[in-house]
């Protein structure tokens, strides 16, 4: 009698597969590189080199996370900074030994949690703003924002306050808003520019402040009107000049002298002539820049009043 043994080989007709479709985890960001985060396990059907399963990792464009080709294990590649990437996602693939092999794939979702590591800075170290003067108190200056890049836009942590130095009794900063206001009218002529130090804390965190540099121009208006300085300085608003009548014509009078305290264009000032007798004025001329005051009549003697007003006599 004769007897025969067979053995079955086995076929590579099972595909891998996922103990779960998704894989959760949570991270603290900065922790150091390789901290086990979870492990991955998939099975096979098949024996042998076809059920023997290796692990990698795709779509982890940056790179942050490892698998334990055999165990599965999946850890960070490196310290992670939540403020640069909150989730991390990325899809881990099992592949047999068979060929032709065969694969299967799950998610892998990583939670980072937020370390309160980041400290307050200000959008610029240093703000310029102007504002005209004689506007009343509380007038709004200009905005300061600090942020701190661990603070969600809802959270409302930061207050705002003034350093004191010569210039903050005239302005205060809104706590909550970083809004900069006038404490009192501003005056250009006496003082055209304000320094200020803003400063900002996280109340929850006294130890995380910042500072900014703040530099309030005033802006001039023309609230100043000129006065004579010759020849009628001071409240004196006539002056008598004696002329020569044996002066050659076109001899300079006087040069009138004004000034206005306002800056630009509205302290610049220009002369002229009036008179109730047009007569009068054909006798002068009168430079509208210098404030050279000629004679261009023949034998005349003149009383120069204020010279806006000026007439013979």
């Amino acid at each position: 009698m004769l007897c025969f043994a067979a053995s079955v080989v086995d076929q590579n007709d099972h595909s891998p597969k996922f103990s779960q479709e998704v894989y959760a985890a949570t991270i603290i960001e900065n922790s150091p590189p390789s901290q086990p985060l979870l492990r991955v396990t998939a099975f096979d059907l098949d024996d042998g080199i076809n059920a023997e399963l290796t692990y990698r990792l795709q779509d982890d464009p940056d790179e942050l996370l490892n698998v334990d080709k055999r165990l599965g294990i999946v850890s960070n590649a490196a310290a992670i900074d939540f403020e640069a990437a909150s989730t991390l996602t990325a899809t881990v693939v099992a592949t047999d030994g068979g060929s032709p092999a065969r694969s299967a794939s799950a998610a892998i979702v990583v939670k980072v949690v937020n370390v309160d590591d980041e400290h307050l800075t200000f959008s610029v170290p240093h703000y310029g703003f102007t504002v005209a003067e004689n506007q009343p108190a509380g007038t709004l200056v200009g905005h300061v924002s600090a942020v701190d890049a661990d603070l969600r836009p809802t959270e409302r942590r930061v207050r705002y306050g003034l350093a004191v130095n010569q210039d903050s009794r005239m302005f205060y900063v809104v706590e909550s808003s970083g809004a900069v206001l006038t404490n009192a009218s501003l005056d250009f002529e006496r003082r055209r520019n304000h320094r200020l130090v803003v400063t900002a804390v996280d109340f929850l965190h006294p130890g995380f402040t910042a500072a900014c540099d703040v530099t309030v121009t005033v802006g001039d208006v023309n609230d100043h009107r000129p006065r004579f300085v010759f020849p009628s300085p001071g409240s004196v608003d006539r002056v008598a000049l004696e002329v020569d009548g044996r002066h050659p014509i076109n001899v300079v009078v006087c040069t009138l002298k004004a000034r206005d305290d306002d800056d630009n264009d509205n302290g610049r000032l220009t002369f002229s002539l009036v008179s109730d007798h047009d007569a009068d004025l054909v006798s002068f001329n009168l430079d509208p820049v210098s404030g050279q005051l000629r004679l261009v009549a023949e034998q005349l003697s003149v009383s120069v009043c204020n010279p806006l007003q000026c007439s013979k006599l």
